[in-house]
């Protein structure tokens, strides 16, 4: 990794990593200031700064913020050599500074400051950068929607019903999610539907519908308006929504319906704590979201429908899904393997889902299926060929 040293404009020293500016070229500390400003949430005081740098982040904590607690996270050897060279070095033995060294120390009530030109600078190679990326699409989620997920939890929040296992008539689930190899399988899935306790993401309803396939319960995770779209159908089974989710979507649907409460959001922690309610991994996704209920059923098998993670045509979901969009020349992806061994493309969010579910299926005990033929070849999966 290139560390370089410049003069800005101002006279304050900026920094350079693999030919990317950290900081401004005019103002660095300045720069700085306004973005943490923004950054910081509220009655907050302990962080992981992602990236050390000059210390620029470090510095605005340690002055602004009250009883401060800070990990900071090096992402290279030599930056931190870089620091003490320019930077106080006492800094870094202060009693409420120390070095993020593993997983075992992470303080899940700590915000996670991820700077993005941190990020842009390190490149896809470095190995913290899916961890990294992770988190900032989420952070990035998360303050776009911040104040209407507040709103929707506390409509949805209105509707609490205890959660009950409920009845599982068969050992085999089917998930069905909205990836293009769903147009293919969705046939076979009418065929021996009656095999499966069939669960599916709001956004397939549609196409299993047009199949006459009614699921047992439909999930739906998102914040925004546009979830309606998913329940203005002629469905008879369950939804189970986030406690989050969309709440003009979750009262717009007429049928039975289950709030769950999501890890890593404090009022549904705090909700579900006080009523003694499980709390469930998102993933980012529905379909991640989904697979942890899924999960905490108890199937002893799962069988993936449409669950791409990756796309091969000109859809990123399946016809008759209402996510999705068309590809053009302008877009850019990633290349990942595919279950019938060629290559796919992906974009950012998917391969995080991805990520997830490579972690999650890698820890689980039930035994999973993937029909996805041209989708992302996940973990401590076994492919089934039915097309």
């Amino acid at each position: 990794m290139k560390w370089e040293i410049e003069q800005a404009k101002n006279g304050q020293a900026t920094l350079k990593l693999n030919n990317v500016y950290l900081y401004s070229k005019y103002n660095p500390k300045q720069d700085v200031a306004r973005f943490m400003e923004k950054e910081i949430l509220d009655k907050n005081n302990k962080f992981i700064l992602v990236g050390l740098g000059l210390g620029y982040h470090l510095s605005y904590l340690l002055r602004e913020v009250e009883n401060v607690e800070v990990q900071y996270i090096l992402l290279d050897d030599k930056e931190l050599v870089l620091y003490q060279e320019y930077c106080d070095e006492k800094t870094l033995s202060a009693h409420n500074v120390k070095k993020f060294i593993n997983d075992e120390e992470f303080n899940k009530e700590a915000q996670i400051i991820i700077p993005q030109s941190f990020l842009n600078a390190i490149g896809l190679q470095h190995p913290l950068y899916p961890f990294i990326e992770d988190i900032k699409i989420r952070q990035r989620s998360f303050k776009r929607f911040k104040e209407q997920m507040e709103q929707n939890f506390i409509e949805n929040s209105k509707l609490y019903q205890p959660l009950k296992i409920g009845d599982i008539s068969r050992e085999k689930a089917a998930l069905v999610a909205s990836g293009p190899s769903l147009k293919d399988t969705v046939k076979w899935l009418k065929i021996h539907e009656e095999e499966f306790d069939i669960y599916c993401v709001g956004s397939a309803l549609g196409v299993l519908l047009e199949y006459d396939i009614q699921p047992k319960k439909i999930f739906m995770s998102d914040a925004q308006p546009a979830m309606l779209k998913q329940v203005d159908n002629d469905y008879c089974g369950e939804l189970v929504f986030l406690s989050t989710a969309n709440a003009q979507a979750v009262a717009h649907f007429k049928g039975s319906k289950q709030i769950i409460f999501q890890q890593g959001y404090s009022a549904a922690e705090q909700f579900a704590k006080e009523r003694k309610q499980p709390l469930f991994e998102t993933g980012g996704s529905v379909a991640t979201t989904a697979f942890s209920f899924i999960e905490w059923l108890n199937y002893k098998e799962l069988y993936l429908f449409g669950q791409d993670l990756g796309f091969a045509g000109g859809r990123t979901h399946v016809e008759g899904s209402t996510s999705g969009k068309e590809i053009t020349e302008n877009n850019k992806f990633l290349d990942i393997l595919a279950n019938d061994g060629s290559m796919i493309q992906s974009t950012p969010n998917l391969l995080s889902y991805k990520r997830w579910f490579d972690q999650a299926f890698t820890k689980t005990d039930i035994r999973i299926f993937n029909t996805a033929k041209k989708g992302a070849k996940l973990k401590n999966t076994v492919f089934l060929d039915i097309t």
